[in-house]
Order: structure tokens, then C-alpha cells, then sequence
């Protein structure tokens, strides 16, 4: 049977396009005919010595697609590297001829190989390749290394070329004309003088010589094939004609050493075709020769026959001497034709391609009698797989899905291509080139980079997206299925075509070239013999059924005959659909439980599919169709029926009854799976990589092997099945029956779901382990010292390398076999199908078949080891699920909670895949089913885990848990260790939730584990062993609760721990992480039971807050405000507050302004914090400690004391001693106000290095000041100042304002005067007949004060004088004289600057002037008249004094009587009689004389004016008075009488 070994798809080619300089364009006439089919060979291999090393196979190939390209592949056996290839791309087409062998030269890197290759246009290309020693994989070439020769000459002289032969040294062509001409070629054929021969017959010769005159020779016939062999150190070359003449010329001598007609009587009109040689001669055994005669004139069944024949040799002194040539033996093969044949150790293999197309491998033994046998070749397995080979192969799979119960939409769109695809991906099936093929008719096209670089899932996705059809259509949808499947079997036959044999006869190995591929041919096993030989026997002959070592049936060869037959006709009524149905469903034993599956079949079995339940569903079958269907049916039923009828009561009566018939099948039941071979461990073991060619040969053999045991296995479970429904047909007793229910049929199960199994495992691709997968990362290291190899990932997940590859590196490396299996070479095919049967031996029973495990649920546990190791998790689990499936339905084992612990291993290794593959998941959903289904079986695994659980034990201390424990051999210790181990699982993979889970339940098993483990010891011992495990498991609860962020259960678990120095450090861990995951807020909910730890978590807190970083966000002291704020304790929250802020005060200003900013907000945040704590609780216990003597004793204080009492000097005024170690609200006020100007002046764009803490209280007003800050400077005022100093500060504050005010006013240009409102103007600018008629007017009047030009004002003094303005109608009621200090400010920067309106508006008290101000007041007009005269503004003086009076006149007749109040006016006689004196002294020295006497006149007539409105007033308050006097009682009398009036005669003033 054929084994694929290597492919194109999975090998790395290198294209190198060869130059063409010599020879012309044209074909050359004599190569115009040379045959154009597809060619291949194998190039020699040189000797594996331990100095050359191993040297790879090549493989060289020409296709009729690609005639100009030259493929060569390295097949090497023993690395683990993919295979190279190079396609040698040449200008020209190729002849269908070329030469690999190995080359004199030598080097000590590279093997070198020559390689000859000749175009149509007649020139020959000699190429030295270099393939490395070490790695084999890379091609090595240069321009030097190809060389040139135009053949077209000599070529010429052989009017038509038949056939080349070539070695390193010599290349032969022969030709029409039966001339051979000899060429030398490479290194040795320069110089030489005989470069280009002939070789020439005697007797043509002659006739030349004599002109034909004495002697006529006859020409030679063409030459039709020539072979070249080294025989004892000669060259020989073997010339076939086409007379039949077969010549020997020996090439050194260029002489004829034999010539012999070969025509026996049978063929004589046939014609001879092709030789081949053997590739090895034996010393006196004569040389082994295959000739090949064909013709028309045979029969149909010997159109073709092969020869083998001896050539008999003599070595003799001079060399060799060639005696004679005998006929060993004729076979016969089919007509068609014969692509190659080889001869090896006593075989012939013959590559035949029939006229129909199909290939066929043939083989037989020289030494045998037989015929020529055929090898199953892979297109029948393509063809079978891919449910092929049956017309209604549709309908047959439609009425199988409807009577199983996959007809459902859902259960189409998921079985079925489920069903087609792990076919089609399966190994030996897929193949690129057919896929691409067929995705292009489907037009999805991929180039082969594209396909190449798909891994499965995308291959999978590719195939269904070309599947255009709804899955509510059925039929259509499974027609669309089978059609994609048959145009994929085509385009593999097509482009996996097979070009030749090749042969290693260091080994015997025998193998195919085909396009795509390189394969190799094993003997079949008995069980395979047996399958095989049924189809070519005849009924009558039982004998041709059986093997050749048939004596190893153990039972009646009759027999086992008829039940084979039976077997075979009951599969072929089933067909491959309905077959291929029935090991999809297997796949999921779960959802088709096996036996439910069997009745299902049997009943197809008894009564036939129902077309019309079928076409109820699908709308596509017409009323005819369904009636030709049903009666095609119920006829192929009755035939059926009757022909098995039949073979059961032929079965009995060879068996001479039932019971003997049972018999001989539990005989053939044990032979199906025992037939295989044990393997045997031992010392020469043989290390072989993952992904080399012998892992793959075992893998793909044994695909074979356990597919032909799972058919066999399957057809006798059906047709027992089929038999116990039809007892009464058959006679069928009752304890036939119960025999048959009860002790065959589970033995048969049990082989059906073994060799299922192992079929899964074969065809089953490796996945992807995961990037973080801790077994992959240790092993890669090796620190192990082991030699175990991972293959490359990229492999794994293209679909390189199956399952059984893993396990078969395994087997050799683990294993010893009787014949050494030579990893470097390819094995015959007796020593690979004995090596195959040991593997599947070993598969089944290990090392051992005799020792335990002796049931294959058993032998799953350390396969599923291997496999774990090798992180394949996926699969892995997908393989103990059926197995655990098939050991409940089936009865693998002894039950499903078995005694020796099969089931409690399956659920550790199940348990260890799902956590694996939630590992590496990224969905959310599916992870946590992953997990959760670990955390099951890891518990179920524990409940049967105890002392007598040697597999559970044995595999818990393979995979990593091999700690001691005191309690070794209780239950309760097993499975606190096995809780331990699982929990440091979990962890390793970061899922805390489970092993926070299974660290519980360790901890529920400490207490019985410690006392069975210490009972001998006093109960202290035993206490303090407990408290250990305890300690460290509630250690363990902590941490995995932490991660969970489950802060409640871990503070219970720190409460929990009665190791108090684990406890210690399982809280100052505690608290670090909650700092630094932000999750602080915890410590200050209700969630945490503090139980007496409170105490303890501050002092941690402190101890952390102490030496820590204050920039860091999660910051110490603000959790520690608000832990005691929650628990009420006001007065130490207040504390730490200030705490944190005297820390920030310490660290000085920092350089950065950005961080300065922060700190300074910080600090204030801080006093803000203390401040509202106080605020909460009475006055007398709102006292806050400075000292801070709670934090942290024994650790440097990060405030000392110096700076507590240098901040207290500060805001208390110098007052407080340094002693005093408390302060209480107000003093913390006071600090936040300091900061808080701080951070404004900060804001304010001054440089924050002079904003130190040291700064004075005025110092820090004077700055906000000069920033415009003026809000927060009065706060400073009236927050640092009292009573009279708070006078003087309001005074200096204003004062600095003015000045401010001015300055800016100043700076627009010149002092001019401000712009006030019209009003205001037109009051200054009276006329004097305003007050009397008589007095002097002032028209026209003109000051130089008044006619300064006016400037615009800027934002900064615009905003200045508006501060001043708000300022002073703010805080002007608690200071007086603040006016007054402003408006001489003002005047004391320049006399001659105008006050602004609202200045002189608020002297007035914001009146007309309907009144003076009272004398108590001095921010009065009297006080503004003061200033003007203070400061020479007599004009000024004159209008103020002169509008108040105009004012005075003006009073409506309802105010008239508050001007005759008595005392309601008071006048400034003194500043009046000095400004008229002052006006008297500038008259005579101003410029402007006349006008001032103008206004000293108005001035004094007003005043007259006043005083005798007064006057009248007088008058007018003593007759009222009087009136009220006698109108009043006596005793009122002397109160209403007024004081005595004295007037002022105009003249005094």
C-alpha cells in the first residue's frame, strides 16, 4: 500500500531561471519526435559514512505542464525541517530525460550532485548543486557551477533521437539509425581525445572497409532504450533494438562485450520497448535485466509483458566476460502502458497507466508462482474518502441524514461539511493544487502563495464560501457537496499523476514519483491481505481469501471466508454515504450515543430507506422521480435481503451450526485488534524529530492500518446487529442471541471505538500551542537535558503535522525494535509494515502489552500525556471526550468511576485542556465555560482520588506535583497535595477565580490531612503543622482574592490567617495594592469587618504614608482623613490633613511651576479638609495635635518640629510659643487664607521661587496688591489684623491702590484730567444770577486745570480704577477716613489730577449736596474742601463750595422745613474764610486775575446769600416755636423753647 511521505505543498521552492548562450532557437529535427509525458527519478545517494554524514534523497521531475522547468526536492529522513525544492527554469523545453548523480568532486559542506538536462534545441546543460551537509536545506549554485554544450552535430548523425543514459562521466544517445554516440562530460572530459564516440559493430566495419565488395553487413536496427551499470569497476551499457537485439559494449574500451536476440515464442510479434537493469549486482549471481514487449497482436488481458532476465558474468584476468542471458520469468500485465519498472532483492515493480487512465502499482516475487499483484494506490483511498464511486451518491447521503436525523437545517449546515471537510484536509487527501483548481471553477481565486499561506480554519472557511447554496434547499445543498468532491478527485488524479518508481536498494525501499508528491510502498497487513483479497477471489475457492501466513487466523479459514463475504455485501448495500454518515455521527458520541446509531443502521439494514419521509422535506423530488425511486429501492431491498438470507444460512452450514459460527467471530473480533504487534522497550532507542519523514510514514501508515480495522470492525458490529434482528429468519436461538448481546457484541464495540480512535489521532491535525504555554517555553530550553524537539509553530497550524506524528516520535525514541529502523533512509516494505505494526501495537498496549494499562481507556491516559506535553490542548480534549463517551456507552472499562482511576485521569488531563485552552482565548463567554468546566473536572478527578488511585498518582507526579507530604497514603493528605497542586495551576495561568476555589478546599482537608499525617507526634506538633498549611493556604486566598478584586474576602482572609507573620505581610501587602490599583475607598465602606485590626491597618497606612512618595495619586494621607472621618474620629482626620500639609510645606517650591502649582493646590485642598473637620464638632474639642505624636514612632519623622512652630510663628503674629504643640480653627483658617494667596499669586504669573512658606503676612498683601489680587489682600487684612493695626493696613492698602491707580494714569502720557460725566461739568460752570439777580456772573470761564487734553484710559488702568471704586464702596463703612486717603493720594501723586466723579460723589454720600454733612463725620464735603485747600485746588474748593450752596436753594417746598431744622446745616466757616483768603493772596500774582476776582465775588455772594437765607430761617423756627410753646402744657414749655440765636453779619466773613 502506498504511504506519502513528502508533498509539494509542504515543501519551500526556490526558483532559478538557467541561462541559455549556446545553440540556436530552433528545435532540433532529431528531437522534434522524443516522447513529451511526464518523467521523474530519484538521483543516487551518496554512502552514509560518519565522516560524509547523512546525505539527503533527490528527487528530480519534469512535467508535461512545465516542460521548460526542471524540479529538484531533497527528501531528508532525519531533520525536522521542511523540505527545499528548486525549480531550475530553463529557456527552452526540456527532453524528457535528466540525470542526478552524485559527482567526483568532494567537500566537506556540501554534497555535490550533478545534474544533466538537454533541450529540444539540442544543447546539453551540465549543472554542479551544491546541497548542504548540515542542514540540508538550502541549494547551493553559481554561474561557474553550469555549463554549456550545443549537441546539435552530433545529433544530427542520428537522424532521430530514441533514448538517452547518463552517469557523472559519459552520456549516451542512442538513435534511429541504431548508432549509440558516447559523449564525455564534467571535469574528467577535457583533454580527453576520445570526448565524442561511437560505438561501432565489427561487422560494419568490415563492410565499410571493403566497399561492400567481399562482405555485406547488416545495419543495426534503432535503438529503442539503453541502461548504463557499474559492474566490478566497469561501465557497461546495455542497448536494447528494436529486433530485439540486446548489446553490452563496455564504455571504457568502446568495445562489444554481448549480443543476444531476445524473442521468445509467446511474444514474437510483439516489439521490445524499454530495459531496466538492477540497481545492485550481486557477485555471482548474474545481472538482473527487465525488458518490456508490447504490440497489438496480444491478447486484451497480455497487451504488455515484462521479462526478467539474467545476464550470466565471468570475471577473468582482463575484467569481466558476459556468457549468456536467461529467460527467469514472464508477467503479464493489462493493456496501457508501462510507465517504469524496477527490480529489487527478488521483486518486480511495475508502474502501469491503463487506457482509461487509471494507474496501478503491480509487484510479484521472482522466487513466487503468482501473477502480478496490484498495491492500492492513493487515488482509491481519495476516491473512498470522499464518498465516490456510487451515481446516487446524493440521495443515498439524503436518505442517510433523514433516517439518523441529521436532516434538520441546523444539523445539515453543521454535519455536513463537517463531513466533507475532514476529508478533503485529512493527510494523503489535500492537496493544493486540486484545491486551487477547484475554488477556480467555483470562481474563488487564489493564487498558490494565497493557498499556500491559508492555515486550516481559513482552507475550511475558503471551501464553504464556494459552496453557493442555502442550507433549506437539502438536496441542492448536498449535490453542490458531491460536486465540489468529484471535481476534486479529478483535479487530484490530474495533478498527482504518477511519473515513476524509485528504489534504495541499501534498504529495499520502493516508492512513487508523482507531480505533486514522492510516496513509498509498505506490506499489507493479514487483517488488509484478508480486505483486500475478497474482491479477486472466487466464491467457490475459500482458500484465495486468506493471507499468505494465513495460519495465524485463529479459526476456520471457511469460515472466516463466508463472514467476509457477508461483511462485504452488507457494506456494499450500505454504500460509502451511508457509511460515511455513520462514522460522521461517531464523532460526536455525545449527541448519537452509539447504540442509538447501530438500531438506526440496522433498521436501513432491514426494511431500506422511505424515499417519502425524505421528499415531504425536500421540494425538488417530482411525483416520478419519488416513484422511481421507491421501486429502485424495495427491488435493491429484496435483492438484498435474499442474497444475505442466503450467505447466513451458507455461514451456518460451513460452521456446522450457530454456536460454532459465534465462535470463530469472537475468535476474528480478538484478531482485529490483537493482530498487531507489542512493542518492547529498551537501551537502543533511536531519537527522531518531530515532522521528520519517519514520523509521518508511521502516522500515514497507520492511518491505513486503524481505517481498515475500523471498517472491519464496524461491518461485523452491523452485520451482528443486522443478525439479532433477523433471528426467526436465520434460526437464531435465544442464547445465540444473549451470547451474541452480551459477550460479542461489546468486545466488537470495544475494537470499533479503539480503531476509531486511532484513526482520529491519525488524521487529526496538531494545533498552535499557545504563545504563553509554559510546557513549550521549558521544553525549547531543554533544562530538562532531554533531546525533545517542538516542531516550528507555522507548521502546526497549516496543517503539517498530525497528532500521531507527536506519538511516533514518542514510540521511536521510547521503543527498541528487532530490526533497527535506520531514521536516515526509507525503510523496505516488510521492515516499514513491521515497524507500522509495532507502532500501532504500541499504541494500543504501550511498551508492553501484557503489563497494565490492558484496556485502551487506560493506554488513552499516557497518549493524552504525550500529547499534553506537546500543548495539544484542543485536540486533546476533543480525545478524552470520546473517550470518556465510548467508555460509558461502550464499556471500555469497568464503569465510569472505575477502580484503578482511568476515570479520575481522564478528568485531571480533561481538567488540564480546558484550563489551557481558556488561557488562550479572548472571548469572554467561552473562557469563563472553559473555566468553569476545568474547575469541574478537577473536582470530580479529586473525589476519586485516594491511595488506590495508582493512575491518577502516577500521572498527578508526571504532570509536575511531586512534593512530599507527612501525610503520604491518607486521602485526605492525597488530596490537600492534588487541591495545592491545581491551585498553583490556576495560578500559573492567571485565573485566581479557580484557584481561589480549590485553595478552599485544601483548606478544608488540612485538618484531617495533619492528623493522620502527625498522629505519632503530641498535638502541639500537630497545631503548628496545621497552622503552617493554613498560614500559607489563607496566604494563597488573599492573593487570588486581590486579583479578583474581591477586597472584602481578602481582609477576611488576612482576619482568617493564624500565622500572625504571615498575616502581617498579607496586610501591608494589602494595603499597597489597594493603593495602587486605586481602590482605596474599600478601606473606608462598611465591607471590611475590621475586627480589631483597625489599629494595625493605620499604622500601616502611616508607616506607608511616611515613606512614600506624596506625588503618587493614591495619596495616604487623604485615605487616612477618610478612614477616621468615617469612623467619627474628626479631631486625628483633621490631624493627618494637616499633617500632609506641612509635608507639602517642607518640600519647598520646586522648580517646575507646574508641580509648584500643584503642590500649592495641594496644600491648600489639605487645610480645606482639616478646617471643615473641625467645623463638625464643638469649638473646645476642634484642637488639632501639630506635634503629630501618633505617626509612625519607630520611623523618621517627615516633619520635624521647626517647621510646626516656624508655621505657628507665623500665623499667630509671634505670639504662640514653640512649645505649644495644638492649634485650633481659626489659626488653620488663617493658613489656608495664606496658601490660598499663594496659589492666586501663583496663578497671577509671578515667579513662583519667592513664594516660599517663610514669606511675611504684608509682604504676601503688598504682592497681591501689585497683581490686582485685592480681594484676597482685604481678606489677609481682616483676617490678620485687629481694631486699630486693621485701620492702619486698610489705610496702607488703599494708599497702595491710589498709587497704582495713578501710576497707570501716568503712564498713558500726561497727568491730564479725568473724563467725567456732563453733569458734573455743567454744576462747575454755574451761572451767579443762580443765586442772587444782582451778583456777577462768571461767564466763559476758562481754568488751565480744566483744559489739559483727555486721554483714553487702557484695560490695566481702567480695571484699577474699578477695583479702587469696588473697593472703597465696600469696605469704606469700616474705615472713614479711607476716602479721604484715597482722594489725597491721589492729589500727593499729582495736585493737579482730577478725582474721579464717583470718588467725589461718595464724599457727598452719594446727595445733590441738598445738605451738609454732620461734623462727626470726616468724609464729609467738608473733608474734600479740605483736601482741594490742602493741596492748592482753590478753583476746585471754589465750585465744590459753591455748588453745595447752590444746593441748599434749590430745595422743593416739601424740604423747606428740614432747612429750617434747627442745627440741620452745619457750615465750614474756617475753610471757608481760608479759601477766601487764598483766593485773595493767588489774585494778584496770576495771570488770570479778573477771573478770580470774578470768582471770589460769586463765591462771597453766595455765601451772603446763605447767611441770609439762615437768617430768615431763624425767624421763621422762633415763631414756630413760640406758637408751639403757648400751645403746649406749662410742663413742656421750657423744652420747646428754643436756644437763643446769634447771627454773623456778612461783614466778619
Amino acid at each position: 500500500m502506498e504511504v506519502t511521505v513528502a508533498s509539494s505543498d509542504a515543501t519551500v521552492w526556490t526558483e532559478v531561471a538557467v541561462p541559455a548562450t549556446t545553440g540556436s532557437s530552433a528545435f532540433l529535427g532529431a528531437l522534434a519526435d522524443f516522447p513529451s509525458e511526464g518523467l521523474g527519478g530519484m538521483g543516487l545517494r551518496p554512502p552514509t559514512t560518519q565522516a560524509l554524514g547523512t546525505s539527503p534523497y533527490l528527487v528530480w521531475r519534469i512535467s508535461e505542464e512545465s516542460p521548460k522547468t526542471l524540479e529538484l526536492m531533497e527528501l531528508s529522513c532525519d531533520k525536522a525541517v521542511r523540505n527545499t525544492g528548486l525549480r531550475l527554469a530553463f529557456q527552452y523545453p526540456l527532453c524528457p530525460f535528466a540525470s542526478v548523480t552524485l559527482s567526483s568532486v568532494r567537500s566537506s559542506q556540501w554534497f555535490i550532485y550533478e545534474v544533466i538536462a538537454i533541450t529540444v534545441t539540442g544543447v546539453l546543460y551540465t549543472i554542479f548543486l551544491k546541497v548542504a551537509r548540515s542542514t540540508h536545506s538550502r541549494f547551493g549554485m553559481s554561474k561557474q557551477s553550469v555549463s554549456e554544450r550545443d549537441l546539435s552535430s552530433e545529433l544530427s548523425s542520428l537522424r532521430k533521437v530514441t533514448c538517452f543514459a547518463a552517469t557523472s562521466d559519459i552520456l549516451c544517445i542512442g538513435g534511429q539509425s541504431g548508432t549509440v554516440i558516447c559523449i564525455h562530460i564534467g571535469t574528467k572530459a577535457e583533454g580527453r581525445e576520445d570526448q565524442v564516440f561511437e560505438l561501432k559493430d565489427l561487422e560494419s566495419g568490415l563492410s565499410r572497409l571493403w566497399g561492400g565488395l567481399s562482405f555485406r553487413g547488416k545495419n543495426a536496427a534503432a535503438v529503442k532504450c539503453l541502461a548504463i551499470q557499474q559492474v566490478s569497476g566497469a561501465s557497461l551499457l546495455l542497448v536494447l533494438h528494436e529486433d530485439g537485439g540486446l548489446k553490452v559494449w563496455d564504455l571504457v574500451q568502446h568495445s562489444r562485450q554481448f549480443h543476444q536476440v531476445v524473442a521468445p515464442p509467446e511474444l514474437t510479434t510483439s516489439v521490445p520497448k524499454r530495459i531496466w537493469v538492477e540497481d545492485t549486482y550481486v557477485l555471482g549471481e548474474g545481472l538482473k535485466i527487465a525488458l518490456l514487449y508490447g504490440g497489438n497482436s496480444l491478447e486484451s488481458d497480455k497487451a504488455a509483458a515484462v521479462l526478467v532476465c539474467t545476464l550470466h558474468l565471468v570475471h577473468a584476468e582482463g575484467g569481466i566476460r558476459l556468457t549468456q542471458l536467461t529467460l527467469q520469468k514472464t508477467f503479464y500485465v493489462g493493456q496501457g502502458t508501462v510507465l517504469a519498472c524496477k527490480l529489487l532483492q527478488g521483486a518486480v515493480w511495475v508502474l502501469q497507466k491503463s487506457i482509461q487512465g487509471e494507474c496501478q502499482l503491480l509487484s510479484a516475487s521472482l522466487e513466487s508462482t503468482l501473477p502480478l499483484r496490484s498495491c492500492r494506490l492513493q487515488e482509491s483511498l481519495v476516491e473512498e474518502q470522499l464518498l465516490q464511486g456510487s451515481s446516487d451518491a446524493c440521495d443515498d447521503l439524503l436518505f442517510s441524514l433523514n433516517h439518523i436525523g441529521l436532516d434538520s437545517s441546523e444539523m445539515v449546515n453543521d454535519s455536513v461539511p463537517s463531513l466533507f471537510l475532514r476529508r478533503l484536509l485529512q493527510p494523503g487527501v489535500r492537496q493544493h493544487a486540486a484545491l486551487k483548481d477547484v475554488l477556480q471553477m467555483r470562481r474563488r481565486h487564489l493564487s498558490d502563495i494565497e493557498i499556500g499561506s491559508l492555515t486550516l480554519e481559513g482552507l475550511r472557511k475558503e471551501i464553504k464560501a464556494s459552496i453557493n447554496v442555502e442550507t433549506s434547499n437539502c438536496r441542492r445543498y448536498l449535490q453542490e457537496w458531491i460536486h465540489f468532491s468529484s471535481n476534486y478527485v479529478e483535479s487530484w488524479k490530474r495533478n498527482n499523476s504518477p511519473y515513476g518508481l524509485f528504489t534504495d536498494a541499501s534498504t529495499g525501499s520502493v516508492g512513487l514519483i508523482r507531480k505533486n508528491s514522492v510516496s513509498v510502498v509498505r506490506s499489507l497487513t493479514h487483517l488488509e491481505q484478508l480486505v483486500s483479497k475478497r474482491t479477486f477471489s472466487n466464491p467457490e475457492d475459500s482458500t484465495l481469501l486468506l493471507p499468505d501466513n494465513w495460519e495465524e487466523i485463529p479459526s476456520d479459514p471457511l469460515v472466516i471466508s463466508s463472514l467476509l463475504r457477508c461483511m462485504e455485501s452488507l457494506s456494499r448495500h450500505l454504500g460509502n454515504a451511508a457509511l460515511g454518515v455513520f462514522h460522521e455521527a461517531l464523532m460526536r458520541p455525545e449527541v448519537y450515543p452509539l447504540q442509538s446509531l447501530i438500531q438506526s443502521v440496522v433498521l436501513i439494514l432491514d426494511v431500506g430507506y422511505n424515499p417519502l419521509d425524505t421528499a415531504q422535506a425536500n421540494l425538488d423530488f417530482g411525483v416520478e422521480e419519488i416513484r422511481a425511486k421507491v421501486q429502485s429501492l424495495n427491488q435493491q431491498q429484496r435483492k438484498f435481503s435474499l442474497h444475505m438470507s442466503q450467505s447466513l444460512h451458507r455461514l451456518r452450514g460451513l460452521a456446522g451450526s450457530w454456536e460454532a459460527v459465534l465462535d470463530a467471530v469472537c475468535k476474528f473480533s480478538q484478531y482485529l485488534v490483537s493482530s498487531v504487534q507489542s512493542a518492547g522497550s529498551g537501551s537502543n532507542s533511536i531519537f527522531v524529530p518531530l515532522g521528520s519523514v519517519p514520523t509521518k510514514m508511521l502516522s500515514h501508515a497507520s492511518s491505513q492500518i486503524s481505517w481498515t480495522q475500523f471498517e472491519a470492525a464496524r461491518n461485523l458490529l452491523l452485520l451482528l446487529s443486522y443478525l439479532v434482528k433477523v433471528q426467526g429468519q436465520v434460526g437464531l436461538t435465544s442464547r445465540d442471541v444473549t451470547r451474541i448481546q452480551l459477550e460479542i457484541l461489546p468486545q466488537v464495540q470495544e475494537g470499533l471505538a479503539v480503531s476509531f480512535l486511532l484513526h482520529w489521532l491519525t488524521v487529526s491535525f496538531a494545533e498552535v500551542p499557545p504563545s504563553e504555554d509554559c510546557s513549550l517555553q521549558l521544553s525549547s530550553l531543554q533544562i530538562d537535558g532531554t533531546r525533545g524537539e517542538k516542531v516550528q509553530p507555522e507548521r502546526l497550524g497549516a496543517g503539517e503535522l498530525a497528532l500521531a506524528e507527536i506519538l511516533a516520535a514518542t514510540f521511536l525514541e521510547t521503543t527498541q525494535t528487532q530490526e533497527n529502523f535506520k531514521t536516515d533512509t526509507l525503510p523496505g516494505p516488510d521492515v516499514f509494515h513491521n515497524h507500522v505494526r509495532r507502532f500501532v501495537g504500541w499504541l494500543l498496549a504501550g511498551e508492553n502489552s501484557d503489563a497494565y494499562p490492558r484496556t485502551f481507556s487506560g493506554r488513552a491516559i499516557t497518549l493524552s500525556s504525550i500529547l499534553l506535553e506537546h500543548g495539544q490542548y484542543s485536540n486533546l480534549e476533543n480525545f478524552l471526550y470520546a473517550v470518556e463517551q465510548f467508555s460509558t456507552q461502550q464499556h471500555l472499562s469497568e464503569g465510569v468511576a472505575s477502580l484503578n482511576g482511568e476515570w479520575s485521569a481522564r478528568l485531571h488531563l480533561l481538567g488540564i485542556c480546558s484550563l489551557a485552552r481558556a488561557q488562550s482565548l479572548l472571548e469572554k463567554d467561552t473562557k469563563e465555560k472553559h473555566v468553569g468546566d476545568a474547575i469541574q473536572c478537577f473536582f470530580r478527578a479529586a473525589s476519586g482520588l485516594g491511595e488506590a488511585n495508582k493512575v491518577l498518582q502516577s500521572l498527578f507526579f508526571v504532570t509536575g506535583a511531586q512534593q512530599q507530604l507527612p501525610g503520604r497514603g491518607a486521602t485526605a493528605a492525597w488530596r490537600l497535595q492534588y487541591f495545592e497542586w491545581v491551585m498553583q495551576l490556576f495560578d500559573q495561568y492567571n485565573l485566581s477565580e479557580g484557584a481561589c476555589q480549590f485553595a478552599h478546599a485544601a483548606l478544608e482537608q488540612v485538618d484531617e490531612a495533619v492528623g493522620v499525617s502527625v498522629i505519632e507526634n503530641s498535638e502541639s506538633n500537630s497545631n503548628a503543622v496545621g497552622a503552617a498549611i493554613k498560614g500559607r493556604l489563607w496566604a494563597n486566598v488573599f492573593k487570588f482574592s486581590l486579583d479578583l478584586e474581591l477586597y472584602s474576602n481578602a481582609y477576611c482572609a488576612i482576619i482568617s490567617n493564624p500565622d500572625e507573620e504571615s498575616k502581617d505581610i498579607c496586610l501591608r501587602r494589602f494595603i499597597i495594592v489597594l493603593c495602587d490599583q486605586k481602590a482605596t475607598k474599600a478601606l473606608c465602606s462598611n465591607e471590611l469587618p475590621y475586627g480589631g485590626l483597625l489599629s494595625r491597618v493605620e499604622e500601616e497606612l502611616v508607616l506607608k504614608a511616611e515613606n512614600s512618595d506624596l506625588s503618587v495619586k493614591a495619596n495616604l494621607y487623604k485615605l487616612l482623613y477618610a478612614l477616621h472621618i468615617h469612623h467619627h474620629n474628626v479631631a486625628r482626620a483633621a490631624g493627618y490633613m494637616y499633617q500632609y500639609a506641612l509635608s507639602i510645606r517642607e518640600q519647598g517650591v520646586p522648580k517646575s511651576r507646574a508641580h509648584a502649582l500643584s503642590l500649592f493646590q495641594e496644600e491648600l485642598d489639605a487645610l480645606a479638609a482639616a478646617i471643615n473637620a473641625l467645623q463638625l464638632v464643638e469649638p473646645f474639642h476642634g484642637i488639632v495635635s501639630s506635634g503629630i505624636e501618633w505617626l509612625s514612632p519607630t520611623k523618621r519623622r517627615r516633619v520635624s518640629n521647626d517647621i510646626v512652630a516656624k508655621s505657628r510663628a507665623i500665623f499667630s503674629g509671634g505670639t504662640q510659643s514653640i512649645g505649644k504643640k495644638s492649634l485650633d480653627c481659626d489659626q488653620l483658617v488663617k493658613e489656608h487664607a495664606f496658601t490660598l494667596a499663594r496659589v492666586q499669586l501663583l496663578h497671577a504669573d509671578l515667579k513662583h521661587t519667592s513664594l516660599g512658606a517663610d514669606m511675611q503676612i504684608s509682604d504676601v498683601v503688598l504682592l497681591l496688591l501689585q497683581h490686582g489680587l485685592y480681594e484676597m489682600a482685604f481678606s489677609l487684612v481682616f483676617l490678620f489684623w485687629k481694631e486699630s493695626s486693621q485701620k492702619r493696613e486698610l489705610e496702607r492698602v488703599f494708599e497702595i491702590m491710589a498709587r497704582k491707580c495713578c501710576t497707570l494714569q501716568m503712564q498713558l502720557g500726561s497727568a491730564g484730567p479725568l473724563k467725567f460725566s456732563e453733569e458734573f461739568q455743567l454744576a462747575l460752570t454755574l451761572p451767579s444770577d443762580s443765586f442772587t439777580e444782582d451778583t456777577e456772573q462768571p461767564n466763559n470761564l476758562s481754568l488751565e486745570v480744566r483744559s489739559h487734553t483727555k486721554l483714553p484710559l487702557n484695560a490695566a488702568a481702567k480695571s484699577a480704577w474699578e477695583a479702587l471704586k469696588s473697593s472703597l464702596e465696600k469696605y469704606g463703612n469700616h474705615h472713614s477716613s479711607l476716602k479721604a486717603v484715597v482722594a489725597e493720594t491721589i492729589l500727593s501723586v499729582d495736585k493737579d489730577m482730577e478725582l474721579p466723579l464717583w470718588l467725589i460723589d461718595s464724599f457727598k454720600d452719594g446727595k445733590d449736596s441738598r445738605g451738609m454733612s454732620a461734623p462727626n463725620r470726616l468724609s464729609d464735603p467738608a473733608a474734600l474742601l479740605r483736601i482741594y485747600l490742602d493741596y492748592g485746588r482753590y478753583v476746585d474748593a471754589t465750585y465744590l463750595l459753591l455748588e453745595y450752596l447752590q444746593a441748599s436753594t434749590r430745595l422743593r417746598p416739601s424740604d423747606v422745613f428740614k432747612r429750617k431744622q434747627p442745627c440741620g446745616v452745619w457750615f465750614p466757616y474756617t475753610l471757608v474764610d481760608r479759601l477766601m483768603r487764598c483766593l485773595s493772596e493767588i489774585r494778584a500774582s496770576s495771570q488770570a486775575a479778573d477771573q478770580l476776582e470774578r470768582l471770589r465775588n460769586s463765591l462771597q455772594n453766595a455765601v451772603l446769600h446763605h447767611f441770609d437765607r439762615i437768617r430768615k430761617d431763624s425767624d421763621d423756627l422762633r415763631v414756630i416755636a413760640e406758637a408751639k410753646y403757648f400751645r403746649a402744657p406749662n410742663s413742656l414749655r421750657m423744652r420747646l423753647l428754643p436756644a437763643p440765636y446769634t447771627s454773623i453779619e456778612p461783614e466778619e466773613i
